[in-house]
C-alpha cells in the first residue's frame, strides 16, 4: 500500500462519514494546532477516476481538517493512500477506536498510575502506544512543582498540549502568571506563544543581571505582551514605509535612466556606469 505525505487542498477532500464532536474537545484541537502545529498528517484515499473537484476520500482526520479551516488554512499535510475503499474503511475504524481510548483526564491519570506503579517511560510508552518523547513531556508535567497545572488539565481548563508547554517554564511565578492568562482567555494561540517567549527573555536577562523588582503577574504579563505587540507593529510600519520609499525610488530611477538629457549629464560627470544587477532590474538597454 503506497503511503506518501503531501500538501493537498482541503476543498478537494470528501468527508464521507462526517461526525459531530464535543465543542470543548474540538477547541483543544484548534488551540493545539495553532500553538504547536500539526503533529500528525491526516490520511486520505485517492478517489478512483473522480470526475468532480473532490479528488480524495477522508480516511481519518476530520477534526484536524475542521481545525485547519477554523484557522483559515486552505491546504493540509496528508498521507495519500493508493488503496481500495474497504481497506481504508478498516483503517478509519481502528484509528477512531484507538483515539477514543483516553480523554485527556483519563490519559493523564493512567500515566500517573503507571508511573506510581514503577513503570519506566519506555514501558508506559509501549503500554499506551505513544512515543517516548511524548511520554517524557507528560512526565515533566507530572513532576511540575505547580499542582494547579495538573488540576487544570484534570478539570479540562487547559489542554494537555498547553500544560506541557507551561511545565517547561522554569520560574513558578512566571508559570502561574501565564497559566492564569491562558485560563482567562486573554492569551491564547499565537498570543500565548509570544507571551512565553517574553517570559523566556525575562528569565534569561535575570540570569545575567539583577532580577526585576516587580513580580510577574497575569496583568503585568498581558501588559508586556501588548508592549511587544506594539513594538512589532512599529517595526512592520517602518518596513512598509521603507518598501514604499524604495518603490518610489525605483520608479523615479527607471524614468530618469531613459531620459537622454539625464544620461548626457551623467556622462559629463563620469557617472554613467551602473551595477549590472540594477541595470538588469531596470531593463536598461545598452
Amino acid at each position: 500500500m503506497s503511503k506518501t505525505v503531501q500538501m493537498i487542498s482541503i476543498i478537494e477532500i470528501d468527508i464521507i462519514n462526517p461526525r459531530t464532536r464535543n465543542a470543548a474537545a474540538f477547541q483543544e484541537i484548534v488551540e493545539s494546532i495553532d500553538l504547536l502545529g500539526l503533529k500528525k498528517p491526516i490520511t486520505v484515499r485517492r478517489k478512483d477516476n473522480s470526475s468532480s473537484h473532490l479528488q480524495y476520500d477522508l480516511v481519518c482526520g476530520q477534526g484536524r481538517i475542521e481545525a485547519f479551516l477554523q484557522l483559515k488554512q486552505k491546504t493540509i499535510p496528508a498521507f495519500v493512500l493508493d488503496a481500495d475503499e474497504e481497506s481504508c474503511l478498516v483503517m478509519s475504524l481502528v484509528e477512531n477506536i484507538a483515539r477514543r481510548r483516553f480523554d485527556h483526564d483519563t490519559f493523564l491519570k493512567e500515566v500517573k498510575r503507571l508511573k506510581s506503579a514503577g513503570d519506566s517511560q519506555s514501558t508506559i510508552s509501549r503500554k499506551l502506544g505513544i512515543s517516548t518523547s511524548f511520554t517524557s513531556q507528560i512526565f515533566s508535567l507530572i513532576n511540575s512543582p505547580s499542582e494547579d497545572l495538573i488540576q487544570a488539565v484534570e478539570r479540562k481548563k487547559i489542554p494537555i498540549s498547553v500544560a506541557m508547554e507551561l511545565a517547561a517554564v522554569p520560574d513558578e511565578k512566571a508559570l502561574s502568571a501565564l497559566q492564569k492568562a491562558y485560563e482567562s482567555g486573554e492569551l491564547r494561540g499565537q498570543k500565548f506563544t509570544i507571551a512565553k517567549k517574553i517570559i523566556e527573555k525575562r528569565i534569561s536577562k535575570s540570569k545575567r543581571g539583577p532580577r526585576h523588582k516587580r513580580p510577574l503577574t497575569k496583568d503585568s504579563l498581558i501588559r508586556a505582551f501588548e508592549q511587544e505587540a506594539n513594538k512589532q507593529k512599529k517595526i512592520i510600519y517602518k518596513s512598509e514605509s521603507v518598501q514604499k520609499n524604495l518603490i518610489m525610488t525605483y520608479s523615479a530611477l527607471k524614468t530618469l535612466i531613459t531620459d537622454e538629457h539625464f544620461i548626457t549629464l551623467l556622462r559629463a560627470e563620469n557617472l554613467d556606469t551602473i551595477p549590472r544587477y540594477l541595470k538588469e532590474k531596470l531593463t536598461i538597454r545598452e
